[in-house]
């Protein structure tokens, strides 16, 4: 149902250019990722742990990816789009990513 998965919702929408590239910031965090963080940061104080990233740049390459016509990119972005950062896990709490960016997850989960 996600961003990773290729059957989805946001791979139809994107196929039919339904979806807009902004330079708002967006963040990923792939299932795995997420659940291995989770689980390891029983220990952790609270934190964001993620990759942003301006629409205007994972869409692109996300359309890519699954092969379908590049987005139209607006020079806005959406009220409220911002994203996190895993720096603090990474550095702080010795935690890596099996996933270690967004294009990473995309490419293994989409092809």
């Amino acid at each position: 149902m996600g961003m990773y998965d290729v059957d989805g919702m946001i791979t139809e929408r994107v196929h039919k250019k339904e979806m807009m590239g902004t330079e708002g910031i967006s963040s990923f965090l792939h299932v795995e990722d997420a659940a291995r963080a989770a689980f390891l940061a029983l220990d952790w104080p609270s934190g964001p742990v993620n990759e942003p990233v301006a629409g205007s740049v994972w869409l692109p390459a996300y359309a890519s990816i699954i092969g379908a016509p590049q987005p139209t990119i607006l020079a806005e972005s959406n009220r409220g789009e911002r994203g996190a950062s895993n720096a603090k896990a990474r550095t702080h709490y010795d935690w890596t990513p099996l996933h270690p960016t967004w294009r990473e997850g995309f490419k293994k989960a989409l092809k």
